[in-house]
């Protein structure tokens, strides 16, 4: 899922970028990503708040989705690819997989409000996507061509799926089926491509590991939809094509900085044990 740029070292708290991060483990209400600009004396944009003095906004990262905040999901669709033949799982099928008594895929839609149409872009399964405990959901099911043609070309599906039923809304949210809490990401990604409009025609999520290397993660992204639609234009044939050719270059693109354990994808069984412990953590002990 992750597209790594050049490891290059920083201090854990200095984060480089182009344009500034926004910090999106405190608060969505953070100041919008600030882009290039005259050289001046000011505070350096590099170093992140540790915190927000008025704490975590209502729908921040980490809280609760229940449906429209702040009017951050107006006219918004998702895509959730949910291909991939999960090789290193022994074959099975990832958005399947049961994390708490859910699957992956479950996860991800139950942390989408209710009323954002979704596509689900994978082969086909023998029974509908699970709505994420919302009966009134909308869940297309649809599959990219060629089946198994990547990432870009299950976004070019998803995309084309939302169009034909009526249901594409002016932003377009891409959030993996094997990331179980990666849609928590979203509503600071929300944030930082509304606040950066219209400049700004996407906004992704980005970690930092211990090197302080950063790690873009190219389909946890909020697009507005003219825009991605245009660059599939250009790209032409998707099949085949890194998920990170969707995004646009320089100031174009807002990245937001994310927690690790909320991006975390599962790929192996190490990761799907990681995710099961985390679950087990989040619940808590039984009553």
């Amino acid at each position: 899922m992750s597209e790594p740029p050049p490891r290059t070292a920083y201090p854990p708290h200095i984060l480089p970028q182009v344009p500034p991060l926004v910090d999106a483990s405190t608060t969505q209400n953070l100041p919008a990503p600030r882009r290039a600009a005259p050289r001046r004396e000011r505070e350096d944009p590099r170093v992140l708040p540790a915190s927000d003095p008025d704490g975590p906004a209502e729908g921040a990262v980490g809280g609760a989705v229940g449906g429209a905040v702040g009017g951050l999901w107006d006219g918004v669709c998702a895509v959730v690819p949910a291909g991939g033949a999960g090789r290193r799982l022994g074959g099975l099928d990832k958005p399947a997989v049961l994390v708490g008594g859910r699957s992956l895929l479950g996860h991800v839609l139950e942390r989408l409000p209710a009323d954002v149409p979704v596509a689900v872009v994978g082969p086909e399964r023998p029974e509908r996507p699970e709505s994420g405990g919302e009966a009134a959901r909308t869940v297309l099911s649809c599959r990219e061509d060629p089946p198994g043609g990547g990432p870009a070309a299950a976004v070019a599906a998803g995309l084309a799926a939302l169009e034909r039923t009526g249901l594409l809304g002016r932003v377009v949210v891409v959030v993996p089926a094997d990331a179980p809490r990666a849609a928590e990401v979203l509503p600071a990604l929300l944030a930082a491509l509304r606040d950066g409009a219209p400049e700004v025609t996407a906004a992704a999520a980005v970690e930092v590991d211990a090197a302080g290397v950063r790690h873009r993660q190219v389909l946890v992204v909020a697009h507005d939809a003219t825009a991605l639609r245009a660059r599939l234009r250009d790209l032409g044939d998707p099949s085949g094509v890194a998920a990170g050719r969707l995004l646009p270059r320089g100031a174009a693109l807002a990245e937001v900085l994310a927690p690790a354990d909320l991006l975390a994808d599962v790929d192996t069984p190490a990761d799907l044990a990681a995710a099961r412990d985390a679950h087990r953590a989040q619940e808590g002990p039984p009553a």
